[in-house]
């Protein structure tokens, strides 16, 4: 699980996401592995184009 935080950094492990409902960034640098019984409600979703990107980020930064 990565968190959305209501801010935005330049950081390379944080994508910017302005969804309807959700504005902020997806903290990858804070990915948490967390009980699916926690998981009480989605906030968002992500398109395939913003998923890729979060996967290509992902590679990038556990690449080594």
């Amino acid at each position: 699980m990565a968190p959305i935080t209501s801010t935005v950094k330049k950081y390379p492990t944080r994508i910017p996401i302005d969804q309807k409902n959700v504005q902020g960034s997806i903290a990858l640098d804070q990915i948490r592995a967390i009980d699916k019984t926690r998981i009480v409600a989605q906030v968002s979703h992500l398109d395939e184009q913003m998923a890729m990107l979060v996967a290509d980020r992902l590679v990038e930064f556990f690449h080594y």
